[in-house]
């Protein structure tokens, strides 16, 4: 629930602030995470109440082993939830079973208004770490 989830959510936001603070805030910023962290970036730039505290120089995601595939839940929802403007580069695997075959990733970004802004990267033979291999 969004209130089970804003605690998370700001400390992310702290973390860029404190981030921008100490690099300068005329330098470009994006939120990086892997995994759960990749979710937690996605989760707050969908929400006008987060998105609108972020720095100014933070232009987007980059999202390593996002875990859109779960057995239980309806992840690609929050994709739909981005504004236009965002801006998000997937980087994952392609043995990650929590990307799956690329197939929902791609069919929510092609029905998301910020999906001609996004872009997908697939490593091959990469896990859910990114660990190809030899």
């Amino acid at each position: 629930t969004a209130e089970r989830e804003a605690p998370f959510l700001e400390k992310f936001l702290d973390e860029a602030r404190a981030a921008c603070k100490k690099l300068g805030a005329s330098r470009p910023m994006y939120l990086v995470g892997h995994s759960f962290g990749a979710r937690v970036a996605v989760h707050l730039w969908s929400r006008e109440d987060f998105r609108k505290d972020l720095p100014k120089s933070c232009l987007g995601i980059i999202a390593f082993g996002y875990p859109l595939v779960h057995p239980t839940q309806r992840r690609e929802q929050k994709l739909l939830e981005l504004p236009r403007s965002a801006r998000v580069l997937f980087i994952s695997g392609t043995r990650d079973h929590f990307a799956g075959d690329f197939k929902l990733l791609e069919k929510s970004l092609a029905k998301a208004s910020c999906g001609k802004r996004c872009q997908v990267v697939k490593i091959q033979g990469g896990d859910h770490g990114l660990k190809c291999p030899k």
